[in-house]
């Protein structure tokens, strides 16, 4: 049984399955993680006193953290001040069923040739994968522009795993434009996914029209 512990701890780490969810599983596991080691130091002739004080001195140390697992959601960082594009302010694209994209809008790129997205999601119900987003920029004459920038929500700060039904998330991603880049209307093509080494399996995605497809594309972003 120690063993079999000790294996599937190695197992959660390895795998990123307690990523963003470390402190909720480690304190879960942590009265297993002391009978563990007793069960391997001590063997038949361990103390269950010194168990059971290590057990309880445990527990205290986590009791004042009790106030934090219940705090109030902290205040959103500033966000930088962005133009809207009213066409796409507001929209319902849905990602299997898993998500919906409900709100985009972007930062104009002035210094370093950027161009900031700006996400606004609702989870419909609890996640088990830790999803991927992929988002790639297409030229006015139809050509993908670099190369797509791939990253998890919040940059892995906050993955679909942690997300409650219901619950908004905003995320944001930065894109680097060439400096020969043409003037024109870009779009962005965004893809969500399960599994990084193979960004082509794709959630399907439904847009408002009922049109599906395995991406959506938002814009068009006017570039000067």
């Amino acid at each position: 049984l120690a063993w079999a512990l000790w294996l599937s701890l190695v197992i959660l780490t390895l795998s990123g399955a307690a990523r963003g969810e470390t402190a909720r599983v480690w304190s879960f596991f942590t009265p297993f993680v002391l009978v563990a080691v007793s069960a391997l130091v001590m063997g038949n002739r361990g103390s269950w006193t010194l168990l059971s004080a290590s057990l309880a001195a445990m527990f205290m140390a986590i009791t004042p953290t009790w106030v934090v697992f219940g705090a109030e959601e902290m205040p959103p960082m500033p966000q930088p001040t962005r133009y809207v594009l009213p066409m796409f302010s507001s929209t319902q694209i849905d990602f299997d069923g898993q998500m919906a994209l409900t709100e985009w809008d972007v930062v104009s790129y002035v210094q370093g040739n950027r161009v900031i997205v700006w996400l606004r999601w609702q989870a419909a119900q609890p996640m088990t994968t830790p999803y991927w987003f992929s988002a790639l920029l297409v030229g006015p004459d139809g050509a993908p522009v670099g190369e797509s920038v791939i990253w998890q929500g919040q940059q892995t700060d906050y993955p679909t795993t942690c997300w409650q039904p219901g619950e908004v998330v905003t995320d944001n991603v930065t894109l680097t434009m060439p400096d020969d880049a043409d003037a024109g209307d870009y779009w962005l093509s965004l893809a969500v996914f399960a599994d990084e080494a193979d960004p082509s399996v794709r959630l399907p995605v439904t847009l408002p029209d009922g049109t599906q497809d395995t991406q959506v594309g938002l814009g068009p972003i006017p570039l000067p």
